[in-house]
């Protein structure tokens, strides 16, 4: 492989390549954005043993990653950034040999801990202030400096109230509700001898298979190996031999990685703008007719405050969960 180009290679082929110049490079400060997507099992585990304190010596390690068993195996600290405040965790006790057991499990019991000294402040404030409405409520028109003082005090603490009860209510996760959609028949895609090439290199060699109504099916297998080539073989975006049939009330929505893909010129649309266009047009919110897009934000766990950003100020993050409404 090593005379193969780049354009060649896998996603995940790709993403162990890069992974292997940032290690090599000598950096006294490695940073790496979601080290873990796209690698195989194998690649993962190579990882992480490439990135133990023992491996790296005196070269500090930043890392932004949403894998549990990651962050338990090499991280000593972590930092959890929400809603604009920056929250310390340090971990220094041993670490287990289960999810849980090292930097991760002591994030969330730490972070359980502070939510429930939070509840309790939040309570206390909101008592206070009830109080303190109470207070102005009999006072005389006429103000003196210490109840102007007092009204500025109450007006700190009413904002501080109402900012917590926002973030009290932002969801914690996505929900997607599924839509009833189109009719669809028992038999939704039948691949019959297909067969995939990369040059001299076979794929998928006279593969058969019938994908039925209700099947949750996972592909695994290495880098390399195919597997999101046989998924673009099935929505017709990639070269083979044999057959790739599909049945005539089955329609596709697919979610590949490297993310949503925007037009010329989406790039300044803002993101309420994108998803009502999907919306209207019939491609977003998997088929359900009631679906609005205010509703589809929200259930993708989009603020309000987000609604007008362009597109092109999205995060990484934020156009991967656009791309569900595509």
């Amino acid at each position: 492989m090593l005379s193969l180009p780049l354009t060649g290679l896998s996603g995940g082929e790709r993403k162990r390549a890069s992974l292997a110049r940032g290690i090599t490079s000598g950096a006294s400060l490695l940073v790496l954005d979601e080290p873990t997507n796209h690698l195989d099992i194998e690649g993962i585990g190579y990882l992480k043993r490439s990135l133990t304190s023992r491996s790296l010596g005196d070269t500090a390690l930043l890392c932004v990653t949403h894998d549990r068993d990651f962050l338990d195996t090499l991280a000593d600290e972590v930092l959890e950034l929400e809603r604009g405040e920056l929250y310390r965790y340090r971990f220094t006790g041993a670490r287990g040999d289960s999810v849980g057991g090292g930097a991760f499990g002591y994030y969330i019991s730490q972070k359980a801990e502070r939510m429930e000294r939070d509840a309790v402040v939040t309570r206390n404030m909101k008592n206070k202030l009830r109080g303190e409405l109470e207070w102005i409520r009999r006072q005389p028109q006429a103000r003196e400096t210490k109840q102007r003082a007092r009204e500025k005090a109450f007006d700190v603490l009413n904002g501080e109230v109402g900012r917590r009860r926002e973030i009290e209510g932002v969801k914690g996760k996505i929900e997607l509700k599924g839509g009833s959609g189109s009719r669809l028949g028992s038999d939704v895609v039948e691949l019959k001898g297909l067969t995939v090439r990369m040059g001299d290199r076979v794929l998928i060699d006279d593969l058969n298979y019938v994908f039925g109504k209700r099947d949750r099916v996972a592909i695994v297998g290495k880098n390399g190996e195919g597997k999101s080539t046989l998924l673009r073989c099935i929505i017709g975006e990639a070269d083979y031999e044999g057959e790739v049939k599909r049945g005539e009330t089955v329609k596709i929505g697919y979610y590949d990685q490297k993310g949503l893909r925007v037009g010329d010129g989406d790039e300044n649309m803002t993101l309420f703008e994108f998803v009502k266009r999907e919306v209207d047009n019939g491609t977003g919110g998997g088929g359900e007719e009631t679906r609005t897009p205010l509703n589809l934000l929200q259930e993708l766990n989009f603020q309000k405050s987000r609604f007008q950003t362009p597109i092109s100020r999205l995060s990484g993050g934020e156009r991967r969960q656009m791309h569900y409404t595509a």
